[in-house]
């Protein structure tokens, strides 16, 4: 094995499904993680936990550089920041969002309610055409 000088977990051919240095192509690993769920909204750290809890030994570096690579190929859509952490969405079409600042849960708005808010939006700034809207739900302290 090519590699296996770099791998502190092992030298057998048993690793190569869970070693990211001998897994061809981390890229791939990290993109069915992203995909596996069909439609959805994750951070890198919630990629990267997928990848830790199925014993990958892949980076949080490389899962961003991933994520990248998927954004700018149009396969994913990374959401304009609203909080700590930048969100990834699946479904690239133009659609709204809730987020829910106490519990950290980002919802799609259902489909005929956010069409309805983007035309009328769209209508109101003359272009819906990079029109991102996320709903910031925040609950009063009192």
């Amino acid at each position: 094995m090519a590699n296996s000088a770099q791998c502190q977990n092992c030298t057998q051919r048993a690793c190569q499904d869970n070693c990211a240095f001998h897994y061809p192509n981390s890229h791939e690993r990290i993109a069915e993680a992203v995909f596996a769920g069909g439609a959805c909204h994750f951070t890198a750290n919630d990629i990267h936990g997928r990848l830790e809890s199925d014993r990958a030994n892949i980076s949080l570096e490389a899962v961003n550089d991933t994520l990248l690579r998927l954004t700018k190929r149009g396969d994913l859509r990374q959401l304009p920041q609203f909080s700590s952490q930048a969100y990834y969405d699946t479904n690239t079409a133009t659609h709204a969002h809730i987020y829910d600042e106490h519990s950290g849960e980002l919802v799609d708005v259902p489909d005929d309610f956010s069409d309805a808010i983007i035309r009328h939006l769209a209508e109101l700034l003359g272009d819906a055409g990079a029109l991102d809207l996320i709903i910031h739900r925040r609950r009063h302290p009192y």
